[in-house]
């Protein structure tokens, strides 16, 4: 080959790999300056574990069975026999609310008039002459809504509850229907009910249901206003529709009775609410059912020393506070942050397990302090409790030098988008 030639083949090698000298450096320097950074990496540090809050030490009657439940009708104590009990009146609580989701009744409201029938004189009568406890009604008078469940609550008239429950349901064979499917609807699987009066023993359930039904009664919408007034007085309409209190029971305490009877199979049973230490009336409170008490004496014993306890025993726990770390952020780059809670979560009277945490934190790949940065899902009493999360400190931009000299995450974390 003459030498011409030989010039010539070295040029077509030389000027390639003079390009590719200088072009390979330049593009390593583009694509490790503008590829992006990887995303940190989130490390839960907090709520890794179930956590256990002691429930409250609260005194509970040592004879029958019994049960307490919280502001948001959690159970907080039971004692006694866990087996359905006969309840007594107690039943007829069940009846007014199985009646109200039937019948709605808004505070304040007297709701429809209920003409006394002939049948309804007669469960008077029969009544009367078993020496249940009754009230006198005559056929033709009415009756307002408020009224007839002031009646049934407040003076515990067995007629009432037939009637009541013949006017909502139609017969009281229907009533018995409607209310199985509405203690179960409401989770009282310990709860069964054969009539309206609760006098029959086979009306059965347990201490932590009719602790719960006390619940139920503080939630609804008009009976909190007639429990809290009592009967008293001439109650209105037509007819002599007065009703004596048989539910006020040892209101020195701060008791507000829901039912209060007594039956031979049930003995003495007493469902009410008591206001937390520091609330009125309206506030929160606790509910409790003491069934299967001996006599009024014990009964009256029990609640001397459930009330001081139980009143300051339930008090709020906070389960996590504002500033609590739970997740820290950490970079390839050797850079990291902390995620803290945004604020304080607090549940009155909480006790039980409290499950692990899970973060719900979307990728990053910087940080900027205090800022907002995904959440902290608590499952608290079987509700899902949104925790938001904020950043504590800052994760930059880690610089050229480190870019240049760690190629290989930058552009693996390139070719993986």
């Amino acid at each position: 080959m003459s030498a011409y030639g030989e010039r010539r083949r070295a040029r077509w090698i030389v000027i390639p790999l003079g390009v590719v000298l200088i072009v390979a450096p330049v593009l390593y320097g583009v694509l490790t300056l503008v590829s992006p950074l990887p995303a940190t990496r989130t490390v839960q540090t907090g709520f890794t574990e179930p956590q256990t809050f002691e429930s409250p030490q609260i005194p509970l009657p040592e004879r029958g069975a019994s049960a307490v439940v919280g502001p948001d009708g959690t159970l907080l104590a039971s004692a006694g026999s866990p087996d359905p009990a006969p309840m007594a009146g107690a039943a007829k609580t069940v009846l007014v609310l199985a009646s109200l989701e039937q019948r709605p009744l808004e505070q304040g409201e007297e709701g429809e008039l209920i003409a006394i029938t002939s049948a309804d004189v007669r469960f008077f009568q029969e009544l009367a002459g078993t020496g249940a406890r009754v009230s006198r009604v005559t056929a033709g008078s009415t009756w307002t809504q408020r009224q007839l469940l002031r009646a049934v609550l407040v003076g515990g008239s067995n007629n009432h509850a037939r009637t009541l429950a013949r006017w909502a349901f139609g017969s009281e064979e229907d009533y018995v229907a409607a209310a199985n499917g509405w203690v179960a609807d409401n989770g009282l699987s310990g709860t069964t009910v054969v009539d309206a009066t609760g006098l029959p023993a086979e009306n059965r359930a347990t201490a932590a249901d009719l602790a719960r039904l006390a619940w139920l009664t503080g939630q609804s919408a008009a009976l909190p206003s007639i429990l809290r007034a009592g009967a008293g007085g001439q109650a209105g309409g037509t007819g002599a529709n007065f009703i004596t209190d048989n539910l006020s029971y040892r209101t020195d305490l701060g008791v507000t009775a829901i039912s209060r009877g007594y039956t031979d199979a049930a003995g003495v049973c007493l469902l009410f609410a008591l206001p937390l230490a520091g609330e009125e009336d309206a506030g929160p409170a606790v509910f409790a059912a003491f069934l299967g008490q001996p006599d009024y004496s014990s009964l009256s014993d029990s609640l001397d020393a459930f009330v001081p306890e139980a009143a300051t025993s339930v008090v709020p726990v906070t389960l996590i506070e504002e500033g609590d770390e739970v997740a820290r952020i950490e970079s390839a780059w050797g850079q990291s942050a902390s995620l803290v809670a945004a604020r304080t979560v607090t549940v009155l009277g909480f006790a039980g397990e409290l499950p692990a945490g899970e973060l719900d934190v979307p990728p990053m790949n910087s940080v900027r302090d205090g800022r907002p940065a995904g959440n902290l899902l608590l499952e608290i009493r079987g509700e899902t409790e949104r925790v938001g999360l904020r950043t504590e400190g800052s994760i930059r931009d880690p610089g050229l030098v480190w870019r240049v000299t760690h190629p290989g995450e930058l552009l693996e974390n390139l070719f993986a988008r």
